[in-house]
């Protein structure tokens, strides 16, 4: 629409300016729907009538707040090149809480919120076993601190748990009793041998700290067994031999 002012109500400017009038904005998921605590989570929004307008924001609030809250935050959003219309944000740092998430088109009307979690950085500390054949397919149990958020989005308590087996990814699964997270060994045939980063993600972006490995081993065979036979009651030493028994951390 053509927009003139006039000081007067008669003579009116000829600027030839514009004036757009957009649809208010809807959300309708946010992938990821989770991060940490200190930001820098890149956020696809996706919804109805998002990229109209010439001053596209998003704007967190912490604890499910009003748009109006003084502990809001607000950063800036860009278009999406997809053709779903859909947004993209970085988060900015906030405290662990299920926030609300707005997105407006002109900076100041924000849409109705959507629950992003936050959640304090995951630490690994240990895993259970910490080593396993290069074949893949071993169960482990990793052990640390802020693993399991309890702040989440009830429709999404996981968000997306990975494991990060060097560069490789697999799906992992949160064990809240126990705050675990529990995943499987990819096959790494190459890394026969080598101890390679292990580390957990909870959004499939950030990436917990630390510096705990997990190593990869040759497969077992068996070459021999010596002595074949003992007593019922145990108590028999025997010697395994094996092409390779080197790198394992739980022999039994």
């Amino acid at each position: 629409l053509p927009l003139e002012v006039t000081l007067n109500g008669q003579q009116y400017t000829s600027t030839g300016l514009l004036y757009d009038t957009v649809a208010p904005a809807v959300i309708g998921s946010l992938s990821p729907s989770c991060g940490p605590t200190d930001g820098l989570t890149r956020v696809n929004v996706s919804g109805a009538t998002l990229q109209g307008g010439s001053h596209l924001q998003c704007r967190l609030t912490p604890n499910g707040g009003s748009s109006n809250d003084p502990g809001a935050k607000t950063v800036p959003a860009s278009r999406s090149s997809a053709s779903d219309g859909s947004l993209l944000c970085e988060t900015p740092s906030l405290v662990a809480s299920v926030a609300a998430y707005r997105v407006a088109p002109n900076a100041q009307q924000f849409s109705l919120p959507y629950d992003f979690a936050y959640y304090a950085p995951p630490v690994v500390s240990t895993s259970s076993p910490s080593s396993g054949p290069s074949d893949g397919g071993t169960v482990v149990v990793l052990h640390g601190s802020h693993l399991t958020p309890t702040a989440t989005p009830p429709a999404d308590p996981t968000c997306d748990v990975v494991c990060r087996f060097g560069e490789l990814l697999v799906r992992g699964n949160v064990d809240a009793s126990s705050g675990t997270i529990v995943c499987q060994s990819p096959a790494n045939l190459p890394a026969n041998g080598t101890s390679l980063p292990l580390s957990v993600s909870l959004n499939r972006q950030q990436y917990s700290i630390g510096d705990h490995t997990f190593r990869y081993t040759s497969s077992l065979g068996l070459s021999s067994v010596l002595p074949r036979s003992g007593p019922i009651d145990g108590g028999t030493l025997v010697t395994v031999r094996a092409d390779d028994l080197r790198g394992g951390d739980d022999y039994t």
